[in-house]
């Protein structure tokens, strides 16, 4: 019991000594140095999803920047269609998405460009 009512008792503590503000800017601080590490992070995964092989039939997400405002903040469809592969060539493949009519568009996607290094994505 006297750990688990430490564990409880120390933050507490430390926020009425320190101050709000102090340990606030503190922690704030601290999140603000590692969004560095969550862009290396997020270009890591993203070379890793490039490495994937590219076939025929498989979902892709296609970038389309139009700030859909429908949708919420963090909705990736605000910014990017779901579409399937359509063709692959030795240099490009083909993605098929809807637009908001309803309409067919076809998006040709570089073979390099998929296979970017996350220094290149940074």
């Amino acid at each position: 019991y006297l750990v688990g009512g430490l564990a409880w008792v120390i933050p507490s503590m430390v926020v009425i000594c320190a101050g709000r503000e102090r340990v606030f800017g503190f922690m704030a601080r601290r999140f603000e140095a590692a969004r560095g590490r969550a862009r290396r992070d997020g270009a890591f995964i993203a070379e890793l999803l490039c490495t994937l092989p590219v076939e025929e039939g498989m979902k892709w997400w296609v970038h389309h920047g139009r700030d859909d405002q429908r949708r919420p903040p963090h909705d990736p469809r605000r910014n990017w269609s779901l579409g399937t592969i359509i063709s692959v060539q030795q240099q490009r493949f083909a993605v098929r998405t809807q637009t908001l009519a309803g309409l067919s568009e076809v998006h040709w996607i570089p073979m390099a460009g998929h296979t970017n290094k996350a220094d290149e994505l940074l």
